[in-house]
This record gives structure tokens, sequence and C-alpha cells, in this order.
């Protein structure tokens, strides 16, 4: 679109008041930050995370020969994987926490243990927290009354970030290795110190912002700590929270007092030079040279900057964008809705004592000005102007650049609401700090596609630096936001979280070190190599693990932890940081050796022992030192009884049921289907009921047995006259047709009992009956009218009873509600529902007597104000074909939560303003 001056019919005059992006109100734009992050816009998701199974530990009053616990240790120690508890910084011993198992409680002796040079923690039965050294685990692990010695374990949160799971750091949490003794500082513009979610590891806290910690932006400042925690979720947290940037700079110098290790920022300085000069940057570089890792927001403008040369070939003074076009479009064409503020920042390649002047318009469709920019009186660095404004009206909008031809870089670069501009160069628009020298500027990927993030920030730096460096996941669930993450905002804390773990695994790793690590072990993404784009790719912790420490430990697992003489052994050898099967060799401690393929080992059980099964693999990948692993088995020459509990209930002669409330058959601890118990009840009058094959263990297990006795006595109103105990007994036989690996197994095995006493009653069977009837309010509804149902449900029976009532429409549940009824009881449940479109429907309560329902199409009335299938229906609440101001409301809060495009509340207004 060309621009000519007699187009230009006016200049509004707009006062200067910008926010951070996000709706954050900030004073003075020269020192403000602006948060980085989008408004949340997807529903949450949960993570569920694997458990590790304990492979090095015997449960049994056999005591073991060879402790797990410390082989385990000193795997940790030589790779440094599970934590800095195990190897502190200079290599001294440091006492590590354990669990300690007793054979009873009485037996422990703390003063042994102290002994032991042990010092003791919580107890509770059997179980006592111990600390202590390696050496002296190994002395407390052959005390006579000790079971087993096994790492603590912590549980886990309620809500955690996809992004852990995402980029490999739940594997490593499963190692233990959680960000212990790491101090990580979270720079905020506003922040809670108590959310549920990592109140518990914040150290300190210091407001700089003069309205105090909370006082601006709280939410996002929490989501952020959120994700730290998440990612590392035995780490440190400072919390600050700042206005300027001065009150930034004192905030930093705060953190440094405090030691902290990591640095997390998700915010930037539109405002700031792109060179890594200024307070900022400077102040940034400066906290990097003393060792802290710092991890900061690239910047969320990648689809909303241009730069460029200023080009006028025509010489009127407007900079040409593309051919003849002197306009650059914001929102892709977006219409957006009159008072909404938009904000754009112009700066060029001159020092601050600039002779060449530039100036940034917006201009409506008609070419009309609405605001223009001016300059920002104070910058030390750079030239920089500011356009803000209030949209007069609705409308698309655009913005020019007026000046003359120059060798200087022109750049402009926009809030979140302008994105994405038509004509965009996406190079550069990273911003400050994220753009200082030993900052690791952090982009974006969504955790739901892995690909990089339309609006992520990229290189280079002003100077000609790569800029991004490395790129965190996104879109991820928190508990502060009720809506997706979106944003580098986002990314950063991922990465801050991840370089806490990292040093876990290495204390004596440098700040420079880690980012080496991380950028060298990401995954490349669209394009190969390091790129200003992407950095080195998106995170992978395992791997940058493996770079700062390249030993891998393995895990030993069997299938059974106790076998019989003469049965196979299936043992399996994987990668302890990744799960997957590597080559090893097993050694027994007899000496014999088995070589297994792809982690999987046939055993045949010999003697009966306790016996140590060692794996060693070869070292492939060549970059992974695989250390050796343990796991003990016990091997049993015979065979063991069956547990049974009886509910020991009063039944009454018949075929009345006797239930087994638990019954274990301990003499297999195998893979459920591989070994078989039959089992089935039998009474002293040896009436055997029917038989059951189940696989071990057997629990709530029910049969029928005739239990009719020769006995007689006076009746009394058909009320109990007598009782009899009868002894029942649970038998067992175990089969093993085949085993997992190997020839079949045939088992010798005699049946094993337990017996119980149940007493049998002559007396009448109570009884349970429970009606259900139900009504619809009208058999013939219109589409989306509500429809009552009301459903009852009556206990006609003798005894108590629970019930569902279940109303169906058409085939989906509309309510389901369980009641539970004594004797001569009843009681009504109203379920509603309605039918989208028009024709016959079906209604029905608990799967039965179905009820047709005619539902009929709606008119559209004369004065409607919408169409059908419009976006304004939706907001239609009380279906009177009109939007009131209430409904017209509730699309504005939409809107502003993001969950509304402005072309969608520009329809639901025009619909209100024909209602």
């Amino acid at each position: 679109m060309k621009l000519r001056s007699n187009t230009i019919l006016a200049v509004v005059c707009c006062c200067i008041a910008v926010g951070a992006i996000g709706g954050l109100a900030v004073p003075d734009l020269s020192a403000a930050p602006q948060s980085v992050d989008t408004a949340p816009a997807a529903d949450r998701g949960g993570i569920a995370q694997s458990q590790l199974t304990e492979t090095g530990t015997v449960h049994g009053a056999e005591h073991p020969s060879n402790g797990s616990v410390v082989v385990d240790l000193n795997e940790s120690h030589r790779t440094g994987v599970p934590g800095d508890s195990v190897r502190p910084a200079g290599g001294s011993e440091q006492p590590v926490q354990v669990i300690v198992e007793a054979t009873r409680p009485d037996a422990i002796n703390t003063t042994q243990l102290g002994r032991l040079e042990a010092d003791v923690g919580a107890r509770h039965d059997q179980y006592i927290e111990v600390n202590a050294t390696r050496p002296a685990l190994r002395s407390i692990e052959n005390v006579s009354w000790v079971v087993s010695v096994r790492p603590v374990v912590t549980p886990t949160r309620t809500e955690v970030s996809e992004g852990v799971r995402s980029m490999g750091a739940g594997s490593l949490q499963e190692l233990n290795v959680t960000g212990e003794d790491s101090k990580v500082g979270v720079l905020t513009l506003g922040v809670r110190s108590d959310s549920p979610e990592y109140a518990d590891q914040v150290a300190a806290t210091k407001a700089f912002h003069p309205g105090g910690l909370t006082a601006s932006s709280a939410s996002h400042g929490t989501a952020v700590a959120e994700i730290v925690a998440d990612t590392a979720p035995n780490a440190s947290l400072y919390l600050s929270a700042f206005n300027t940037q001065v009150d930034y700079a004192n905030a930093v110098s705060w953190m440094e007092s405090k030691n902290v290790d990591v640095v997390v920022m998700s915010a930037g300085f539109y405002t700031q030079a792109d060179t890594g000069e200024g307070i900022v940057s400077q102040t940034a570089t400066e906290a990097a040279a003393e060792g802290i890792f710092w991890a900061n927001s690239a910047g969320n403008s990648g689809d909303s900057h241009w730069q460029g040369s200023f080009s006028s070939p025509d010489g009127d003074s407007w900079h040409n964008f593309d051919g003849d076009d002197e306009v650059n479009t914001l929102g892709d064409g977006r219409v957006y809705s009159a008072g909404r503020s938009v904000t754009l920042y112009l700066k060029w390649s001159e020092r601050a004592s600039a002779t060449t002047d530039y100036t940034l318009y917006l201009l409506d469709a008609s070419n009309q000005v609405v605001a223009k920019s001016y300059r920002l009186p104070g910058s030390p660095d750079r030239p920089v102007e500011v356009l803000s404004a209030m949209l007069p009206h609705d409308g698309r909008y655009h913005f020019a650049i007026s000046g003359s031809e120059s060798p200087h870089t022109v750049e402009v670069i926009g809030s979140d609401v302008t994105r994405p501009f038509e004509h965009v160069v996406r190079q550069g628009s990273i911003v400050a700090p994220a753009v200082a020298r030993g900052v690791t500027a952090v982009g974006s990927y969504h955790v739901d596609t892995g690909r990089m993030a339309a609006y992520s920030a990229a290189g280079p730096t002003a100077d000609g630096r790569r800029g991004v460096d490395i790129l965190g996941p996104s879109k991820v669930s928190t508990r502060a936001y009720d809506r997706a993450f979106r944003g580098t905002s986002a990314a950063a804390p991922h990465i801050g979280g991840a370089a806490a773990l990292l040093r876990s695994i290495n204390e004596s790793a440098s700040a420079g070190q880690i980012e080496d690590a991380l950028i060298s072990a990401a995954q490349d993404v669209d394009r190969s190599g390091t790129d200003v784009y992407t950095g080195g790719g998106k995170v992978s912790v395992v791997a940058a693990a493996e770079r700062l420490d390249p030993s891998v430990p393995l895990t030993v697992t069997t299938n059974r932890s106790a076998v019989i003489v003469g049965d196979r052994l299936s043992v399996t050898v994987t990668r302890a940081d990744t799960g997957e099967a590597v080559n090893a060799t097993l050694r027994t401690d007899d000496d014999r050796f088995v070589t297994g393929e792809d982690g999987r080992i046939v055993l045949a059980a010999t003697a009966p022992a306790n016996h140590t099964l060692t794996a060693a693999a070869a070292n492939d990948p060549p970059t992974a030192d695989f250390e050796p692993a343990t796991a003990t088995v016990a091997i049993s020459p015979s065979q063991r009884a069956a547990a049974v509990d009886f509910d020991n209930q009063s039944v009454r002669t018949g075929s009345e049921t006797v239930s087994v409330e638990f019954a274990n058959y301990t003499l297999r601890d195998g893979t459920a289907g591989e070994y078989v118990v039959v089992a089935h009840l039998v009474a002293s009058d040896d009436t055997v009921g029917q038989p059951v094959g189940s696989s071990v263990p057997l629990t709530g297990y029910s049969q029928n047995i005739p239990l009719d006795l020769n006995a007689t006595a006076a009746q009394d109103d058909g009320l109990d006259a007598f009782s009899e105990n009868v002894t029942l007994r649970l038998q067992l036989h175990e089969t093993a047709p085949e085993s997992a690996y190997g020839d079949p197994i045939t088992v010798d095995g005699e049946s094993v009992t337990s017996t119980s006493d149940v007493a049998v009653v002559d007396s009448p069977r109570e009884t349970a009956g429970i009606s259900v009837s139900y009504t619809v309010a009208n058999d013939t509804v219109a589409v989306n009218e509500t429809l009552e149902i009301t459903a009852t449900a009556e206990n006609t029976g003798t005894v108590s009873e629970t019930t569902a009532i279940t109303v169906y429409a058409d085939d989906s549940i509309v309510s389901n509600t369980t009641v539970a009824l004594g004797t001569g009881d009843s009681t009504t449940v109203t379920a509603s529902t309605a039918f989208d479109e028009a024709g016959p429907h079906t209604v029905t309560v608990n799967g039965h007597n179905t009820t047709e329902v005619t539902v009929e199409p709606v008119s559209i009335p004369n004065d409607a104000a919408y169409e059908r299938g419009s976006l304004a229906a939706e907001y239609d609440s009380n279906g009177d074909w009109a939007i009131g101001i209430g409904e017209l409301a509730d699309a504005a809060t939409d809107y502003a939560n993001g969950d509304l495009t402005i072309n969608g509340l520009s329809k639901v207004a025009t619909a209100y303003a024909a209602s």
C-alpha cells in the first residue's frame, strides 16, 4: 500500500502507559522489564512417573552376604548420577540418608548404630532413618538384627509440568537426582512464596518492587517458580520481585550475596540495547562471571519483529517493506476492537547521540494516523522510540516508518497483541538480558508437537553473536495457571531447573560447562547444528548428564526374588538412566558365567542359599562407561505354606457363599500367569467347592459350598434355633506348565491347607429387593430444551442394600448416583439433559424401560440477532436469539483469557447491537 501525505488526515496524541505483556502495568518504559509469556490457552495435563524397582535388598529373616545399597552408592560415587549427597565438592566422604529395616521393632539398637558412627533419625515400627557414610553403611548391613538397608524415597507432586518428562528430567529424578544442595534464584515481576507446589523449597525471599513480592504478575512468577520446582524438586529457591532496572540490579546483588548457583528470569527489557551493553545486560554478565548459571527467556516477539535498512525508492520518506508496500499490518490482518492497547518499539543502530531520526506511525485501515512514536529520553546505548495507543475504533491496523535513507539498521518490535506482523524478520528479535554475554538464552518448543514455537525469538545479537542457545519446553501444565503456560517464560525455568540437576551430578562443573553440556546434547529441531533460531536444539537432560559424567550405572532385575531348586530365573540388565537393555555377562557367586543377549539372561537355580548375581556390560555406546551392578535372589529347597484369612461370617444352611478375605500362597514370587494356583474350599464333611485357577496372590475370593446340616431344633418365629461350627479349609495346588524361558517345569508340590471355623445357622435367608422407576417431564421437547428425568429407588427387601441409579440419554450417561437404602427406604434422584438435534431420542434408567422422546426443531424468530450456527449462539445462554449485556460480558472475559479471538468478540458484539 502506498502512502500519500494528503491521505494523512489527523494525528491522535496518546499518553504513554505501557504494560508488560499479559497486561502488567509498568510505570517507567525505560526501566521496566516486559514479561515474556503468552496468555495460557489450553487444557492442563498430568504425568505419572514410573517407579524404580529395588533389586538389591532381601526381605526376610536371612541376612544378605552383600548389601546392595552400598554397591549402589559406590556406583553413584563413581558416576555422580544419584546426587551430590553422595559425592560433594572436593570428593570428601559425606553421610547419606537411608532406611534401615530391623527384624522386629524391639531389635533396634541405637547405641550400636551410634558406635558405628551413624546418626539416628525418625523411627516407625521396625524401620529407622539413619545418616551414615558408605563405610559405616557396610558395617551396618552386617549387623545381625538388620534385614535391609535401602535408599529413602520421596513423594511426587500433584501437578508436574509435562516439560519435566519431555526433556528427560524425570529419568534423573527417578535416580534421586533432584537438585539437592543447589540454590536457584527466581527473578520475577511478582511471585507468591506460599504456593503449595514449592513452599517447602523456599529458602529466602526479598521484594525490591515497591509494592511487595506479589505486587505485579504474581501468577506469572509463581508459574515460573513452580516449573523450577517441578524440574529440581529438592533445590532451594530464592524468590525476588523487582520493577525497574535498578530494582533488578539490586535483586541480582541480593542473589549473589545468597551464593545462588542458578538464576532464572522470564522477563525482558525491550528498550535495552541488543548488543549486550547497558545496565541490564551488564548486570547479568557480571553475575555469570561470578559462576552463576543464568537462564533467561529469549522473548516472544519472533513473529512480531521486523528489521532492515531504511529504503524509500520513490523519495517520499516512507519506508518500503516489500516492493511499493509502505505499511506493515498488525496481527496478520485481524480486526482489533476499540479500546485495545497496542505498543511498538522503534530502534536503529546508531549511538544515542543520533543525528538520524525515524518516526513510527500507527495507521488505521483508511490510513488515518492513530499515534506516532516519541523518543525515549535517557537511552544511553542507542536511540529508542516508543509508540503506545489505545485503539479508537474496531478495525485493522498497520504501522509505517518515516525517515531518510542511512547505513543504519532499523528495528521494530511489537508486544504480544500485535503478533504476527505482515512482514516479519525473525532474526534479531531476542531481547535483553537474554542478549548478555554469559547468559543462556532460552527459546521455546511446544511439548505436544516438539516443534519450535512460532513466537520464539531468534538471534543474532546486534553485535553478531548467535543469541539463542537452546530450546526449552512450553505449553505445559502449572498450578498457577488454569490453562497451558506458553512462551519462552515457561521454557526458561525448565532450563534453569535442568542446570540445578546437572550441578547435583557434578558439583565441580562450572556454569559454562553446564551450558556446553546442555547445548551439545540438545536435539536438532528443523535444521541440523546450532543456529540463531534454535541454538543447539531441544534440551535433553539425560544426554547432558552423560557429557558431564559419562559413567552410567546398570540395573539388574529378576523376574522372581525367590525360586525353588531347578526353576529357571530370568535376569534383565538395563541402563539405569534410560531403562534400555544392554548386552551383559552375568556372574553368580559360585563363579558360573552366563552371557545374555538384549539384556536378557536365563539362569538355572542351583543350591539353596541367598545368591548374588553380578552383571557387567560392554561400553556400548563408547561414550558410556558402564559400572557393574548386582542383585540378590533366594533359592529355596522346599515349598512354603499358604496363609489364609476367612471372613468368619455366620452362614446359613444350603449353598451359602463363603468368602476368603485374603489368601497368599508364598511359595512363588513370579510373573502373573507364569505359575498357576488351583484353589478350592473343603468343608469338614469333605464337601468340596468348585476349583478356581488364579495367579498368586489370591484376594477377595468366594465360593459356594453345600452346608446342609442334619440338625433339628424347635423353631421360634422362624429365627435362629441353633448354630454349629463347620471347619473349612482352603486347599491349594500349584502347577507350572512352562517357565518364561526354557523347558517346561514340573512342580511336585503337595497340597497345602489353612483352616478356620465358620458358624452355620438355620434361619430364614434375608433378602434384598431394590425397585427403580422413573418419569420424564415431557415426551416432546425442542432442540436444546431442558428435559427433567425423575428416578425413584425403593428397598422392598429385608436387608439394607446399596444400588446405582444411572440415567441415560440415548447412549450417553446423564447422571450416575449410588444410594444406600435401609429396609423400606426410598429415594428420588433428579437429572436433566437436552438434545441438540431434532428427531427421535431415548431416555432409560439403569439400562431398561426405555422412553422415547420427540425433539422438535426450533424455529428462528424474524427478529433474531444472529444466524443459526453463528458463534454468537454459543453465548446466548437463555436461548432467546438475542445477546444481552451479561452475555456480551462473558464473551469479553473469554477474549481477555485468550479463549476467544478479536474477530469472535466482534461477532458477539455485532449480535448484541442487533438485539
